[in-house]
C-alpha cells in the first residue's frame, strides 16, 4: 500500500542514518542494533529511516536493514551517493549500474509494503565538469528522463526525486538553482527533493531568492530538514531545528500552506548527539516542531 493511502495525508517524518554505522560493533554498543533503534525511533514519531548508499554499499546489506526497519513498522528512503557516475555524464555505460541501484530500491519496497522515495541529485555541476549549463542540463535531462522511463516500465514502486545542484558548483553554474531542477524534470513524472541547508547556502551565497516559486513548490515530493550556520572556516556546521541560521520554520510553513502531505528527513547525524538517549530526545523535538506544522 501507497504511503499517501496509508496516512491520510499525514506528513511522514524520518531520519537519516549511515549505513556503515549501522553495521558498526562500535556504534551499536553506544546507540543500538538496527531493530532496537527502529523501535525507538518509532516511538519518537519516526516513520521511515533514510539511507545514503553508494557504488559500493552491498546489495544483502541494504536488504537486512530494510527487512529490520520494516520488522519495527518503519519504511525506507535512500538517496544515491554519486562516486563514479554524474548525471549530465549519463551514457549507456552508465546503464547496468543504475538499472541495479533501481531493483535494490525496489527490492526495499517488496520488503516494507511501501514506495521507496530515491533521491538523485542533478550533479555536481562543478568545475570538474567542463561544459556549458545548456550542456549540464540536456545531459541531466536524457539521465532523469531514463529513469523516468525505468519505474513506469520496471520499478513502479520506487519514487524518484530530483535533489538541485550540488552546493559546492562553481557559482556560475548556481544561478538558476531553482530553475535547474525544474528544467531536468519537466517532461517527466518525477518530483523534487528540497534539502533546506542547500536552498539556505545558495541563496546566502549568491545573494539569490530564499524562496522557491510555485512551480517548483508543486514538485516537491520529498524535503530533508535541519538547521545550520557557517563556521569560522566556511563550512557548514549541522544542527538539529533550532535557531541557527536556516530559516526552516518558513520554508515548513510554506509547505504546509501547499498542503504538503509527503515524507520530510531529519538529517542531523546521530553523532552530533553524542549518545543514544540524547539522540532520542533530540529527534523526538524535531519531529514534534515539524508537526506543529503539518498537523
Amino acid at each position: 500500500m501507497c504511503y499517501r493511502e496509508n496516512r491520510m495525508r499525514r506528513v511522514h517524518i524520518g531520519q537519516k542514518l549511515d549505513v556503515e554505522d549501522l553495521v558498526g560493533i562500535e556504534w551499536q554498543k553506544n546507540y543500538a542494533e538496527p531493530g532496537q533503534l527502529g523501535s525507538m525511533l518509532k516511538e519518537c514519531g519516526i516513520t521511515f529511516v533514510d539511507l545514503t548508499i553508494t557504488a559500493q554499499t552491498d546489495e544483502p546489506l541494504i536488504l537486512r536493514l530494510a527487512e529490520a526497519f520494516a520488522d519495527t513498522g518503519l519504511f525506507m528512503s535512500l538517496e544515491l551517493k554519486y562516486s563514479r557516475f554524474l548525471p549530465e555524464l549519463f551514457n549507456s555505460h552508465c546503464i547496468p549500474f543504475l538499472t541495479e541501484r533501481l531493483r535494490i530500491a525496489q527490492s526495499v519496497a517488496n520488503i516494507t509494503k511501501v514506495p521507496v522515495p530515491y533521491v538523485f541529485h542533478c550533479g555536481l555541476g562543478n568545475s570538474q565538469v567542463e561544459k556549458r549549463q545548456e550542456e549540464l542540463i540536456s545531459g541531466g535531462k536524457i539521465f532523469f528522463t531514463w529513469v523516468d522511463k525505468m519505474i513506469v516500465e520496471q520499478y513502479g514502486d520506487v519514487v524518484a526525486l530530483c535533489e538541485p545542484w550540488d552546493i559546492n558548483a562553481a557559482p556560475g553554474k548556481l544561478q538558476e538553482y531553482w530553475q535547474s531542477c525544474l528544467s531536468l524534470i519537466e517532461e517527466t513524472n518525477l518530483g523534487i527533493c528540497w534539502d533546506f541547508i542547500h536552498s539556505w547556502f545558495v541563496s546566502t551565497k549568491m545573494d539569490y531568492q530564499m524562496f522557491p516559486g510555485e512551480n517548483f513548490l508543486a514538485r516537491v515530493d520529498h524535503v530533508h530538514a535541519c538547521d545550520a550556520h557557517i563556521v569560522g572556516s566556511g563550512q557548514i556546521d549541522r544542527l538539529p531545528l533550532a535557531d541557527g541560521e536556516v530559516p526552516w520554520r518558513e520554508y515548513s510553513s510554506l509547505l504546509a500552506r501547499h498542503d504538503y502531505d509527503s515524507t520530510i528527513v531529519l538529517t542531523v547525524d546521530p553523532g552530533y548527539y553524542r549518545g543514544l538517549y540524547t539522540f532520542l530526545k533530540g529527534v523526538s523535538d524535531g519531529v514534534s516542531k515539524l508537526r506543529a506544522f503539518f498537523d
